[in-house]
């Protein structure tokens, strides 16, 4: 395979230098695929202004890890645009391979790339007509353009150099939708610049909403284009940048230094946040006054720490040099200078987390430090060595000596030059390790002769360094983590040189070392050291010691103290505060800062040596720290720091915040006594008791109640704060309210009855919880009862069993005995299956389940065949559970080629469930007949490929497949593809489904094949056999050894068979290893019949079995009996059959007395019976017989129609009287009557008198002649009127009736939410009762005074309350309330208080807590909140911090506990503002909201716009995104335990929850069922959150 590819490439490249074939007038364009693991989602098109395009669709690409060349000649006046798809969303790199792509104009790469989503489109391919540049010379032209989608208000962008300065669009500033917009800048060409456009909704600008895109030309030459993104997309190292060689995952930090003419004094280290780094090899004399550059690749999630140091203490510029120094993060500068002392520290490089901003109580009183002082320095160690005197040393002469280089700490040099003077230097190192410099000091003594000079003291003072007063400072390290404090546990060894030998040397032979221990640096004196072994003998070093002097912050009891916190040459901060307890005390401490730090609680009581500390920790930014100790009386100090990697420069100091209280002599301690909820009450309570302590005592409960226990309470978490007359505290927390912890329930097994009436039922009952002993009451049908707890002989029906416990705590359960009942089905069809061979008597065989918990038999068991029932009896007894294979006594024809739909189904009268009866099947004969048509396999997805079979003969995973693409006319097909492995060869084989072939007839194969490049010729063989399998195919049909043509060619072979039956065809690839691919399509198998004339009758003479085309030539034998004198001879018979019978005389008829069987022609002897009819006129008369056996029947006359009217069943003889049904009334006397009527049909008439009058009294409506008896009195006819009259029959409205006007009806409570509910009643008012006024008065349950609501006038004033509601405000949250109406009618009295019922509201709507505000740029911040539990949205809203400045909605958010944020764009950069909040619990709005806006809150704009770095590194990935609702999530390989995936709707409200596990990467998530929208994803983990949106289409 690497052969090939690297002619490929070779090839590939001297098309473009060399072998162009394009005219003068047409440019050459290469489209470069290379795939990746799923080559067949990948697709591209190339578009001309025109529309014209080319283009691959998907499954055109169908190799994995293959490149595919694709190279045009077009005119070079076109403008192109490419587009490269991937219908999965993931691109073609680097999930699931490292595929990539390319196009080339004339072998220029114009675009290229791999990592896109669903597709990746460039613009301004070949001869495209751009506006002209009027950049200047020095600089390039960035072209942007911008076309919308249909949202465009959420589309901006923004370009920026290496140094953050840049250009931008707002949100809301590209206002049309679908619109082209462009800009033209003109930059400097020296710049490195950065890219992004971003979409504020997260759905990018193409294609969920519009089709939108964008590209950016940098110089002429497109650099970025797409559209389909999420948030934000971007294009880095644009222009004049330094590309880095780092992977994907790291950062490049580059470090130039220009060093000075002392190099071996430059060093420079670089940190991470967790202590690890960098340094540089020591710099040699011969790296003066050069550059030197070091790239390092990070990772990029990392914050880093960048400090350059110089031994000297004079930078490297400008006493000995000019040098520099930068730093560059990814081509970003970061951090330069040249001019500074001993060190200079840059910090916050690369992901680092934003210093957060805390709020300052107006209590807090102030630590009062500024930048550079130190005013509560605590146990300081900077104390001052001084007043130096040395005796006992001689320094000889040195003439011409050149200067000599001392060694590290002294990094100083020797001025021994000319004038002769002689040098001295005096060291210090602290336990054996140098940390301190020194100057060293030039003495002014001179010498009086040449040669040895007399012993001379020398005195000065040892400083830090020339430049500064302060004293030489002993600090265990320049940048620590914990305080140090200097004691006898120091050492140090003070070393004096001389120059004796032209050279320094820590060791000479006649210098002096001295070791010694300094008394405590906290007592002043002068010292002396004395040492023997100088070259008088002795020497001395006289000191003075100026000890530190110490100083604290005191803190008084409930201080808050507001600290800051500075950072000044490398020193952290460290404050020192002290607290005095005159008794043993409770100590309560609480703090926070803007910056990672650490605090520790020392014993003071030992003064400043070695320390006990009591309590310490390392706290987060803006994370609280809390503590709590029951300490006894002294000192005790409390120091703050912060972090070794805060770093935190003067001008941007860190605030802190102090709390810190104590109780003196609280010996005080609260415990609880918790009573859980039981079955008699559903509340429990908690009892407290309090040891110790002073009277009166005050209870704070999480609830608010103040009540020393808490009774009567919910089911929860309480926790309660106890404080007495001296303030001493005790909490209890975590106080759990449990509910009933063992309720009663109760579980049943029931056997059902066997048979109606069998009384063999019986419940064996369970019980779980309760208190025992246990008591039982059983009621049943035909007033069964019992007190035992499993029952039995029962019948069916109903039971009721009630179980009471030794707390009278009840269970009762309602079970049912069920009469026998059968449940049985087909669970499945065995038989008939797919095949070959079925013929027309096919068994039918089902698996019949036994549903039920008893057993079952004698059912009946049916199959649906061609829309006829087949059924069986099946006696066989199936036990309970079990299942039988039966076999059906009918059979069914299924001997012709096509598919069949069988069903199976059981039934019974009792069938328990008729769901699980029945099982369908649809199977298929293969059987093709080839007299009515061909066979053929295009492979398309209406051609029936079930009974074809693909064999990988060498087991490579390599083999046939069916492509819709790659068949005929990009039709399906089916293609083989290679393994490039290099060493496999082809082994793979497709064969056909079965084929009933005959032996004495010719057949035609043909298919259409093609191979994927000539160059790369193929291998196939076609084989039959009688298996389908590749060791059955062994005769060889056709064989294709050189297969290279790569369009589709068609071939075709005729063969016959040896015998008839079943065979079957295989497609054999047997190509060499590493070619490429075999493409088939169209396969047809014909009987070949040639025209072949002649008789085509087999049964004729002359048949001809080989002819197919009948010429009319057929002869046929006439069978039969050619004996002249036989007798059934035959004239017409050409062929003797052996029938011929002799002629045999007698009577031939059977009927005759006479009849002779074997006489075949009658001779007229026969004699028949001499008894019968002889008489001539009877119907059966006779004349053969002789003697009249009275057996004659005469004719009778009459109607012989059966449907006549007049039908006479005795006669024999119709004599044409029948007469047909005529219906009517046949009676005279009707007013109806019919004359010709013979059949009555009951429809007579008859005069009836009586009153024809509706609206009389007595009117009949049966009377059809009205006799003048009408009468009628109008009146009242309701006899509930007071009124009514009793003879009145038409009621003239006049009725009266008493007035009884009733109870208000209709009542409910709705809208309830924490303050407030809605009354509601029907309207009372009717035409008789008229509502004066209606009353509703409520109360908290357990309160004995009422509130009440009236509406309508006072009493008597009227009659027009219409009233039907009422909303009731000003309500208790958590309350159960009762309630109560009352009501008045005009004109009948009152009914008094009636209707009482009960509601609760709902807890109060708890506003958001932890509200913070984060700058993601100038321009945009997130806002992020925690929230107490699951509400339904929350509102923010933001002004300028000035006065008069007015608020504007930044929108809502569902909520869900514990963390949510919502970024604000289109602020005002370096602009500062507040932001308050308010929380709604109810999705549609209104009054259930917490009770205020809550804030503010201030947060200020930076002033640049590049976006703050985020050092939580996402950990998951989803895609596609959005989709029609199936996600795939895959998880980092560094996730943690105890996480989870939750998904959220808009609501706040969970959807779906996913635990993670360590041994999965991948899950899989569908939301095809849910709502269409957008969903918020949250990953949880012990110590990070994320959230990302993903949308459902």
């Amino acid at each position: 395979m690497r052969n090939k590819i690297i002619a490929f490439i070779s090839l590939f490249f001297i098309s473009f230098q060399a072998l162009s074939q394009c005219a003068s007038n047409e440019v050459e364009i290469s489209v470069v695929i290379t795939t990746d693991n799923y080559p067949s989602e990948t697709s591209w098109s190339l578009t001309d202004q025109n529309g014209g395009s080319f283009f691959a669709s998907p499954g055109d690409l169908n190799q994995t890890n293959t490149t595919y060349t694709y190279t045009f000649c077009v005119p070079d006046t076109n403008c192109y645009v490419f587009t490269i798809s991937d219908t999965y969303g993931d691109g073609i790199c680097c999930g699931y391979g490292n595929g990539s792509y390319s196009v080339l104009v004339d072998g220029n790469t114009i675009v290229s790339g791999g990592s896109f989503q669903f597709s990746e489109t460039s613009y301004n391919i070949g001869g495209c007509q751009l506006p002209p540049s009027s950049c200047a010379t020095n600089e390039q032209e960035f072209f942007i353009s911008i076309t919308t989608d249909n949202y465009p208000s959420e589309t901006s962008w923004q370009l920026v150099d290496q140094n953050g300065a840049g250009w931008f669009i707002n949100p809301g500033d590209l206002p049309q939708s679908n619109t082209t917009y462009t800009w033209s800048i003109c930059v400097p060409d020296t710049n490195c610049y950065t890219f992004t456009i971003l979409d504020s909704y997260g759905d990018g600008i193409c294609c969920g909403w519009g089709s939108g895109s964008y590209f950016v030309n940098y110089g002429g030459s497109q650099i970025a284009s797409g559209g389909s993104f999420l948030s934000s997309e971007t294009t880095s190292s644009i222009g004049s940048c330094s590309f880095s060689n780092c992977a994907s995952g790291e950062a490049e930090i580059v470090i130039t230094i220009n060093t000075d003419n002392y190099p071996t004094e430059t060093s420079w280290f670089l940190m991470d946040q967790y202590g690890g780094g960098w340094t540089n090899v020591p710099l040699t004399t011969s790296d003066a006054n050069s550059v030197l550059t070091w790239s390092i690749c990070v990772p990029d999630t990392n914050c880093y720490t960048f400090t350059i140091l110089d031994s000297y203490g004079d930078g490297i510029c400008c006493a000995s040099g000019n040098g520099s120094y930068n730093v560059s993060y990814n081509g970003v500068n970061i951090a330069n200078g040249s001019s500074f002392t001993f060190a200079q520290e840059h910090c916050g490089i690369g992901s680092c987390n934003p210093m957060c901003q805390i709020s300052i109580p107006n209590n807090a009183i102030s630590e009062g430090e500024s930048c550079g002082s130190d005013v509560n320095n605590g146990c300081d160690d900077n104390f001052k060595l001084s007043n130096f005197t040395i005796n006992g040393i001689e320094d000889p002469w040195s003439f011409g000596a050149s200067i000599t280089y001392v060694g590290w700490p002294i990094n100083g040099y020797v001025n021994i030059g000319p004038d002769f003077s002689p040098d001295f230097y005096i060291y210090m190192q602290e336990n054996n390790a140098f940390y301190h410099y020194t100057d060293y000091y030039l003495d002014t003594w001179c010498p009086n002769s040449y040669g040895q000079t007399p012993a001379q003291p020398l005195s000065y003072s040892m400083f830090a360094n020339s430049s500064i007063t302060n004293p030489l400072e002993l600090k265990s390290n320049s940048i620590f983590t914990t305080p140090t404090v200097t004691g006898l546990s120091y050492t140090y060894d003070f070393g004096v040189y001389d120059d004796d030998d032209g050279t320094f040397s820590l060791l000479g032979a006649d210098d002096f070392i001295g070791s010694y221990v300094i008394p405590t640096p906290y007592v002043s004196g002068t010292y002396s050291i004395t040492t023997s072994g100088g070259p008088d003998g002795n020497a001395y070093v006289n000191y003075t010691i100026d000890p530190p002097v110490s100083n604290y912050t005191p803190l008084a009891n409930n201080s808050v103290v507001h600290g800051t916190f500075f950072a000044e040459n490398n020193y952290r901060d460290t404050d020192w505060y002290e607290i005095i307890l005159s008794d043993s005390s409770d100590l309560t401490l609480h703090s926070i800062s803007e910056v990672p730090y650490y605090i520790y609680l020392l014993d003071g009581n030992s003064g400043c040596g070695p320390q006990n500390i009591l309590d310490s920790s390392f706290v987060m930014q803006c994370d609280s720290f809390s503590l709590q100790q029951t300490i006894p009386p002294g000192t005790y100090w409390l120091i703050i720091m912060p972090s070794a990697y805060s770093c935190i420069p003067c001008s941007d100091s860190a605030d802190y915040l102090l709390d810190i209280s104590w109780s003196v002599n609280c010996s005080m301690t609260a415990s609880a006594n918790i009573i859980p909820a039981n079955c008699i009450s559903s509340n429990g309570s908690i009892n407290i008791s309090v040891n110790g302590g002073v009277d009166p005592y005050i209870f704070d409960w999480s609830d608010g109640s103040s009540f020393q226990d808490l009774t009567n309470a919910f089911v929860g978490t309480y926790s309660v704060i106890v404080t007495d007359s001296n303030l001493c505290k005790d909490t209890l927390t975590n106080l759990q309210i449990i509910d009933y912890a063992s309720p009663l329930s109760i579980s049943s097994v029931v056997v059902p009855e066997s048979m109606s009436n069998a009384f063999d039922g019986s419940i064996d009952i369970t019980i779980n919880g309760g208190v025992l002993p246990l008591s039982y009451n059983w009621s049943g049908p035909n007033l069964f009862t019992s007190n035992i707890q499993d029952v039995f002989g029962l019948e069916s029906g109903l039971y009721v069993v009630e179980v009471i416990d030794a707390n009278g705590c009840t269970a009762i359960d309602t079970i049912e005995i069920e009469e026998f009942s059968i449940d049985v089905g087909v669970s499945s069809i065995i038989s008939p299956s797919n095949s070959c061979i079925l013929d027309s008597a096919e068994q039918v065989v089902v698996l019949i389940k036994n549903f039920n918990v008893i057993d079952a038999s004698n059912f009946i068991v049916s199959f649906e065949w061609n829309g006829q029932i087949y059924t069986d009896s099946v006696l066989t007894t199936i036990p309970s559970g079990d299942s039988i294979i039966y076999t059906f006594s009918n059979t069914i024809n299924a001997n012709i080629g096509g598919m069949y739909t069988l069903n199976a189904f059981t039934s019974h009268p009792l069938d328990l469930d008729i769901g699980n009866d029945t099982s369908s099947t649809v199977f298929t004969n293969y059987l093709h007949d080839f007299y009515s048509s061909d066979y053929v396999m295009g492979f398309e997805p209406f051609h029936d490929f079930s009974g074809w079979m693909i064999e990988d003969a060498n087991n490579d995973s390599y083999s046939w497949n069916i492509n819709q693409y790659t068949g005929f006319n990009q039709s399906y097909g089916v293609f083989y593809n290679y393994n490039f492995n290099g060493t496999t060869s082809a082994d793979d084989w497709l064969i056909s489904q079965c084929l009933k072939l005959e032996s004495n007839k010719t057949y035609k194969l043909e298919f259409k094949y093609r191979v994927a490049s000539a160059a790369y010729p193929e291998r196939m063989n076609v084989c039959i056999g009688t298996n389908q399998q590749a060791s059955s195919l062994t005769t060889v049909l056709l064989q294709m050894n050189n297969i290279i043509n790569i369009s589709y060619d068609s071939t075709s072979v005729n063969f016959s068979v040896p015998n008839d039956g079943l065979y079957y065809i295989g497609w054999h690839a047997n190509s060499p290893a590493n070619m490429w691919r075999i493409d088939l399509d169209d396969i047809n198998i014909s009987m070949n019949i040639p025209n072949l004339y002649g008789c085509t009758d087999s049964l004729a003479i002359n048949f001809n079995p080989n002819a197919n085309i009948d010429d009319g030539s057929c002869t046929y034998c006439i069978y039969g009996c050619m004996d002249s004198t036989a007798f059934n001879y035959d004239s017409t018979a050409t062929c003797p059959d052996l029938s011929c019978v002799s002629i045999m005389y007698g009577c031939t008829d059977p009927l005759a007395l006479n009849y002779y069987m074997g006489a075949n022609v009658d001779d007229g002897s026969c004699i028949y019976s001499i008894y019968g009819c002889t008489d001539s006129i009877a119907l059966n008369y006779d004349p053969a017989v002789l003697i009249d056996d009275g057996s004659c029947i005469y004719p009778l006359l009459g109607c012989t129609d059966s449907t006549a009217y007049n039908f006479d069943s005795l006669a024999n003889t119709d004599d044409g009287s029948c007469q047909p049904y005529i219906y009517g009334c046949t009676d005279s006397l009707a007013l109806n009557y019919y004359a010709a009527a013979n059949s009555d049909d009951s429809s007579c008439l008859y005069y009836i008198y009586g009153c024809t009058d509706s609206v009389s009294c007595n009117y009949n409506p049966l009377a059809n002649i009205d006799d003048g008896s009408c009468f009628g009195v109008v009146g009242c006819i309701d006899s509930a009127a007071l009124n009514y009259n009793p003879f009145a029959c038409i009621d003239d409205g006049s009725c009266q009736y008493p007035i009884n006007c009733g109870e208000v009806t209709g009542i409910y409570v709705s809208n309830i939410i924490h303050d407030r509910a809605t009354f509601n009643w029907d309207n009372m008012n009717t035409s008789n009762c008229q509502v004066d006024q209606i009353r509703i008065r409520y109360r908290s349950v357990g309160s004995s005074s009422w509130q009440t609501k009236t509406m309508g006038v006072p009493v008597g004033s009227g009659c027009n309350t219409s009233n039907i509601s009422k909303t009731v405000l000003n309500l208790s949250p958590s309350t159960f309330y009762e309630y109560e109406f009352k009501i008045w009618y005009c004109n009948s009295g009152v009914v008094n208080w009636h209707a009482l019922d009960t509601f609760s509201t709902k807890d109060s709507c708890i506003n958001m807590i932890n509200v913070s505000v984060n700058s993601l740029s100038s321009t945009k911040v997130e806002v992020c909140w925690d929230s107490v539990y699951s509400y339904s949205f929350v509102r923010f809203k933001y002004r300028v911090d000035s006065i008069g400045s007015t608020y504007y909605n930044i929108g809502g958010s569902g909520v869900f506990s514990p963390l949510l944020c919502k970024q604000k764009n289109g602020l005002v950069p370096n602009t500062s503002y507040r932001l308050i909040y308010r929380t709604w619990c109810n999705s549609m709005g209104g009054a259930y909201r917490s009770p205020a806006w809550d804030g503010p809150v201030f947060f200020s704009t930076p002033s640049n716009i590049r976006e703050s770095n985020n050092n939580s590194r996402k950990i998951y990935d989803i895609f596609p995104n959005p989709s029609k609702g199936k996600f795939r999530v895959l998880i980092d390989d560094q996730l943690i335990e105890n996480s989870s995936l939750n998904i959220y709707n808009l609501l706040g409200e969970l959807v779906l929850e996913i635990d993670l596990n360590n041994d999965q990467l991948v899950y899989n998530i569908d939301l095809s069922t849910y709502s269409k929208g957008i969903y918020t994803v949250v990953f949880k983990s012990e110590s990070n959150q994320y959230q990302e949106k993903i949308i459902v289409q």
